[in-house]
């Protein structure tokens, strides 16, 4: 259903470039999400030639794709480009996704860490929640299994409150990544 309203809201947002824009790039989201990672590239491809910007999706693609280095590299540039306000906190989760799948700790846990103070600020349940997603997965890989649990719990009953079941999953599945550690 969401692939569909996605492909009408292009269809007629087609006077309305950013619109139409934001219709591809979210039509890509959904076909990287259901596995169709051939469409997702293509929307993607076709958002950046109405001059979107196809991140943070496609770099989770190239990490799906087993392409670690062009993911991390490419969530760097975005980083690198986008000025701190309320925009970076659109790519900071997938930041961390990307930089802890790399090893790289120390870089997901600042950009926990900035998610965190956006949260702070913007005082959003959403925002918490990715928040407290990231730093769950962060503690999780620094070992720390109790602050670990502790965030993700927090990262799950703000994602039920909120009614985002795909967020909820995801996070019940770092969750029993936490409990297999015990």
């Amino acid at each position: 259903e969401a692939l569909e309203e996605a492909k009408r809201v292009r269809a007629e947002g087609v006077l309305n470039r950013r619109a139409s824009t934001a219709a591809l790039y979210v039509q890509g989201e959904l076909h990287r999400l259901r596995g169709d990672f051939e469409a997702a590239e293509e929307a993607y491809r076709l958002s950046t030639l109405q001059g979107g910007d196809a991140q943070p999706g496609l770099a989770l693609l190239r990490l799906t794709q087993g392409r670690g280095d062009a993911a991390l590299a490419a969530i760097r540039r975005v980083a690198g480009e986008t000025r701190p306000s309320l925009g970076r906190a659109t790519f900071l989760p997938a930041y961390v996704e990307i930089a802890l799948a790399a090893g790289e700790v120390d870089e997901a846990a600042n950009a926990a860490d900035e998610l965190t103070a956006i949260a702070e600020v913007q005082g959003s349940d959403a925002l918490r929640a990715m928040s407290a997603d990231a730093r769950g997965a962060v503690a999780l890989a620094h070992g720390q299994i109790s602050d670990a649990l502790t965030a993700l719990r927090e990262s799950l009953l703000r994602w039920l409150t909120l009614g985002a079941p795909y967020e909820a999953a995801r996070t019940r599945v770092l969750l029993g990544r936490v409990y297999s550690e015990l």
